[in-house]
């Protein structure tokens, strides 16, 4: 969207996330009783779910990148990206440790399987471990035993 002059417009609840990345110019926005923000190209605005959303102001030379996306699918995107980025340590808190997530779905998923059914190797890849042997000793590290004996056990 390209606009010949600066615009005011107010929404209302939005029912999922808005990112908004200006590609050139700037935006301020303001949602609910919070202060207006401004975003530009090295500040994106994001706008939540529930609160009364207003464009302050768009400049005219304001050209934008805009993405609307859902909670759930916020929260799944989240978690690849947090895996992938964040190191470990560097964590703020144990809940957001994906692997650690991981790791007690596939504990969780071994315990219930039938061995003929499921291999160890299927389990941890289908929670996206993927280094095999990094699994089995973060596994062992944590369960206290390896996955293999895990596998089928109640």
């Amino acid at each position: 969207m390209r606009c010949g002059t600066d615009v005011h417009m107010r929404f209302g609840d939005l029912g999922a996330y808005h990112v908004d990345i200006p590609l050139s110019g700037e935006l301020v926005r303001r949602q609910s009783t919070r202060r207006p923000a401004t975003a530009n190209a090295r500040r994106a605005a994001v706008f939540h779910p529930v609160g009364e959303p207003t464009l302050e102001r768009w400049n005219r030379g304001c050209r934008l990148l805009a993405v609307k996306i859902c909670a759930q699918d916020l929260l799944r995107h989240l978690e690849v990206l947090l895996d992938h980025s964040v190191p470990t340590a560097m964590r703020l808190a144990p809940e957001l440790d994906i692997c650690d997530v991981r790791m007690t779905r596939v504990h969780a998923e071994l315990r219930q399987a039938d061995p003929a059914q499921l291999a160890v190797g299927e389990a941890a890849y289908r929670w996206g471990l993927t280094h095999l042997g990094r699994f089995a000793d973060s596994y062992r590290t944590r369960v206290g035993e390896l996955p293999s004996r895990t596998l089928g056990t109640p």
